[in-house]
């Protein structure tokens, strides 16, 4: 699909966890005829997160993260916040995101910390009330 439709080669170093939704988008407008360019952008970022995040987008990338088979420390906290605050959801779940890759001692997807910096002022501002 990243040969086919002449995406980032860079695209190729990745794996799954990325490609499922960049890549995936490309699947689904042939699998299923999906051209919603919001419903596509959604899907599109909804593991890597971007600096600029509409309702959609935000939603379903905390969806993903909070999803209810999801169990690992601060889903609950995680959850939470999406109840009381998007914004801060995104920053939450982008912080530890990068905590968990990090420490993993892994590559993070560059789109990942162009989210987090774009969010992290949201959860200092949560934290700071």
């Amino acid at each position: 699909m990243i040969h086919k439709y002449k995406l980032d080669p860079a695209l190729l170093e990745w794996n799954n966890n990325i490609w499922h939704g960049v890549v995936g988008i490309y699947k689904i407008q042939e699998d299923f005829g999906i051209t919603d360019p919001e419903l596509l952008r959604a899907i599109e970022i909804h593991t890597i997160g971007s600096s600029e995040m509409g309702l959609l987008d935000k939603i379903l990338y905390v969806a993903d993260y909070i999803e209810d088979s999801r169990s690992f420390e601060g889903v609950e906290t995680a959850r939470s916040l999406a109840y009381e605050d998007l914004d801060a959801a995104v920053a939450y779940e982008t912080l530890h995101t990068v905590l968990f890759l990090a420490q993993k001692q892994v590559q993070i997807y560059p789109q990942t910390i162009i989210t987090y910096n774009a969010y992290v002022d949201k959860l200092r501002t949560k934290n700071r009330s």
